[in-house]
């Protein structure tokens, strides 16, 4: 299994006494999709946190992130390293954050959310 839904495999096992085997309890796709969109926001989360700390000559002003999930873009995310920095995840949860600091996230994992657009720099 190396396909990214591998991660969720089941929602638990049940065991059969009979054949002394465990068998996985089939995962609803609700709570499938919601497991995904909070992988997906951490990920964005941990993303600005690495990108801005290491930073340290100070180039970045803001940064624009999105996030895909097949080919479907379920969150996008664009903030300024102060805006960042300045809001407590510790407080409150990830998808608060995100709302709060008016990025995107997707409801449902088909629809998926209008990406920012991405800006491609020339280095010198």
């Amino acid at each position: 299994m190396n396909d990214a839904t591998s991660i969720f495999i089941a929602e638990g096992y049940k065991y059969i006494k009979q054949r002394d085997e465990f068998h996985p309890i089939k995962m609803k796709v609700a709570i499938f999709n919601e497991r995904i969109r909070n992988l997906m926001i951490e990920n964005v989360i941990a993303t600005f946190l690495i990108l801005f700390k290491s930073d340290l000559a100070e180039h970045y002003d803001s940064i624009v992130v999105n996030s895909y999930q097949n080919k479907i873009c379920g969150v996008s995310s664009e903030v300024d390293k102060v805006t960042f920095f300045e809001y407590d995840f510790t407080t409150t949860s990830s998808i608060s954050g995100f709302i709060e600091l008016h990025m995107r996230v997707f409801k449902q994992i088909a629809r998926g959310v209008k990406p920012y657009d991405s800006i491609y720099l020339e280095l010198e």
